[in-house]
């Protein structure tokens, strides 16, 4: 993360100071196993003071989104690369930088640089998920709904994963 200021005549001329960070992109990614959305164990943050529920994710580093996702994938939920049906991006565009990154989600343009990407990677059925990863419940994705109100109302309470989730589950909803 780096902080800085910056002098800026607004409308009126006068000249103001600004204060800005950029930081390293966020990254989520939605998990879907045998037509249910699996999380990692719950994980403390210290932004709270307790744990949350999370779909796995973290910064886009220097290597390409894809080597980021993988990584992000293998490290939250033990799923190797070989374990992934497919893996999509719902914000990135075609139009990426020299690190493979496209536009993604402003998450405060008024203070930061960074964006959120949001990413769906669909696990092969045969693959069995490994427990000691596992947050306890899995969530359907069928076409009621049911699982997915419940975690909007009651579970999900990060706000760049319930953006994730719900811009997934429109577009699943219009086709």
């Amino acid at each position: 993360m780096t902080i800085i200021l910056e002098r800026l005549r607004n409308h009126e001329s006068a000249l103001l100071d600004y204060w800005r960070i950029e930081r390293a992109d966020s990254l989520v990614i939605l998990t879907v196993h045998r037509n249910r959305l699996v999380f990692p164990k719950m994980q403390f943050r210290p932004g709270i003071g307790r744990a949350t529920l999370d779909f796995p994710g973290g910064r886009v580093d220097q290597r390409s989104l894809i080597d980021t996702a993988y990584d992000v994938l293998l490290r939250e939920l033990g799923i190797a690369r070989s374990d992934v049906d497919s893996l999509q991006f719902l914000n990135d565009d075609n139009d990426c930088d020299d690190r493979g990154h496209g536009s993604g989600w402003l998450i405060n343009s008024s203070l930061s640089n960074q964006r959120l990407i949001g990413g769906v990677a669909v696990i092969k059925n045969s693959v069995m998920l490994k427990p000691e990863y596992l947050h306890d419940r899995a969530y359907r994705v069928d076409d009621d709904g049911n699982d997915i109100r419940t975690l909007l109302q009651s579970e999900l309470e990060c706000l760049q994963c319930r953006a994730v989730l719900m811009d997934w589950w429109f577009s699943t909803q219009s086709r």
